[in-house]
């Protein structure tokens, strides 16, 4: 970890509760076109977007053959400048965080052959999303960076921009999703999952998600791998929000069809959930 964010984490963390979010990361986190690696903040503009999509009008705004009923009406947000993490948080990050005392064990799943926390001594998912997080424990994970969750808004225009595209990428899918087969019984754990195809949701380090293409801002990772706690409640736009569920962005490697990869869908559950395929990405400012 740079030495930089390392001093903001001991500026800006309490033993009395979270952090205060400071307008920008260190300018050594910046991301730059020289920075390597993806462990770095990319600056996303303030702007007026369409959010949402809507599948019952094709003359309408934010019209998408694909939308799922909650994801509309398609509605203008105004969104202030902030910065998001590249890429998503990986298990070293977490394990540093535990390390530190500002993250829980209680807050990730450490069962299951996809469990990043379980495996987390192994070379090959050090730089692995961190999985089986809860959003409180995203929520202690972000404020230990000296940030805090993305909005629902926010995450839809890091991943989107303006141009009201459906993907990070563009329009087209551009990828396989996953495919995966679990082993016979009669050893549940023996986990023989296996990632057959799947460009689009490979579960695997969060390097290689910079192949599978970026969003307008640079951010990558943002369809596929896993999803992403946002700090929203969730419910129906313009609608009372739920008190126990909150919203996931971004789509996960179990998924079955591409088109729920796109930028708009929602996914939401119970903040207490511990599942394989839910990680989380932080933000500062806004």
């Amino acid at each position: 970890m740079p030495r930089s964010l390392l001093l903001l984490l001991t500026a800006c963390w309490s033993p009395d509760g979270p952090p205060s979010a400071p307008a920008a990361p260190p300018e050594a986190d910046r991301c730059s076109d020289t920075t390597p690696g993806v462990r770095c903040w990319v600056s996303v503009p303030g702007a007026t977007f369409l959010m949402g999509a809507q599948a019952t009008d094709p003359s309408a705004p934010g019209y998408d053959a694909h939308a799922a009923s909650n994801e509309g009406p398609p509605h203008e947000v105004t969104v202030a400048p902030f910065w998001i993490y590249k890429s998503e948080l990986s298990a070293s990050a977490f394990g540093t965080c535990l390390k530190s005392g500002a993250c829980g064990k209680e807050d990730v799943s450490d069962e299951g052959g996809f469990s990043t926390f379980k495996l987390l001594e192994a070379d090959a998912r050090i730089s692995a999303p961190i999985t089986g997080i809860t959003w409180d424990g995203a929520k202690r994970l972000c404020g230990w960076l000296g940030g805090r969750l993305p909005t629902e808004a926010e995450w839809e225009l890091a991943a989107r921009g303006t141009d009201g595209r459906a993907f990070p990428w563009g329009n087209d899918p551009a990828c396989g999703v996953s495919k995966y087969v679990v082993g016979p019984p009669p050893d549940p754990n023996v986990d023989r999952r296996e990632m057959l195809t799947g460009a689009c949701t490979l579960t695997g380090p969060v390097l290689t998600q910079e192949a599978l293409g970026a969003s307008p801002y640079g951010v990558i990772g943002m369809g596929g791998n896993v999803w992403e706690w946002v700090d929203d409640a969730y419910g129906p736009y313009g609608g009372a929000p739920s008190s126990e569920e909150r919203v996931q962005r971004g789509g996960g490697w179990t998924l079955e069809d591409p088109w729920d990869l796109r930028a708009a869908a929602r996914g939401h559950m119970r903040g207490s959930a511990q599942i394989n395929d839910v990680g989380v990405r932080c933000v500062f400012g806004g």
